[in-house]
């Protein structure tokens, strides 16, 4: 499922891998996310961030292929502790703010 783009979409969003897991199993995708109302994301554990980015129809702040690129390189592990089956929240090792970036 690592690689499913709906899953990486999620995971782009700012999820973090399990929750991203368990509403891809569930059969949600981002587009069918952005049609539900704010209470709707709420129940599903969508974090506020994340509610609003849908609602606005913001574009994922990582770019899937290099998301998909770092989740290939790091064999789904987190790149700090290398456990296995461990949640993965995708994020930029610098902040944005901090003048970082998305690059792998």
């Amino acid at each position: 499922m690592k690689n499913n783009r709906a899953f990486l979409e999620l995971l782009a969003l700012g999820m973090d891998s399990s929750l991203a897991e368990n509403l891809h199993t569930s059969g949600w995708t981002p587009p069918k996310l952005r049609q539900q109302s704010d209470w709707e994301l709420l129940q599903l554990g969508i974090a506020p961030e994340i509610r609003q980015s849908l609602q606005f129809d913001e574009p994922p702040a990582i770019p899937i292929n290099t998301l998909s690129d770092v989740l290939d390189a790091s064999r789904g592990m987190c790149c700090i502790c290398r456990l296995p089956n461990q949640t993965i929240v995708a994020h930029a090792i610098i902040p944005l703010a901090a003048g970082g970036n998305y690059s792998p």
